[in-house]
């Protein structure tokens, strides 16, 4: 499929319509609003597959992004805990070793996630 962009350019060089580059076949003229309508039907489910395709990879990282702010708030709540019940034995060492690795892997998803939601409301506008 050529670039939308270049479509029209190209059927005129090629003295064809939308209908009949989409197509990939010469249309009778008793038979175009047939074919331009079976056009749209298969355009129209692409883009509904994209769609679905941007909300599965978008709730995934929602859902790691939840995951990966628990465990966050877990570690750092853990830690809380054991310096307050054993202030002089426990040395935070495990602490220490999740701390930067939830942090950065937390602001990463988050972030990803923001984009998705920012692309998919650009979007939305862009098609009105």
């Amino acid at each position: 499929m050529p670039d939308s962009s270049i479509m029209l350019e190209l059927c005129n060089e090629l003295d064809i319509t939308v209908n009949e580059l989409l197509s990939g076949e010469m249309i009778k003229t008793e038979n175009y609003n047939q074919k331009a309508e079976e056009n749209f039907i298969k355009l129209k489910q692409s883009e509904e597959r994209i769609e679905r395709k941007m909300q599965i990879i978008q709730t995934i990282f929602t859902s790691l992004c939840i995951i990966f702010s628990s465990i966050t708030i877990i570690v750092f709540v853990a830690n809380i805990v054991m310096n307050y019940l054993y202030p002089k034995s426990y040395d935070g060492q495990i602490f220490e070793l999740l701390k930067p690795l939830t942090i950065i892997l937390t602001f990463i998803f988050v972030f990803t996630s923001i984009i998705l939601k920012f692309r998919e409301k650009y979007e939305i506008r862009e098609k009105r």
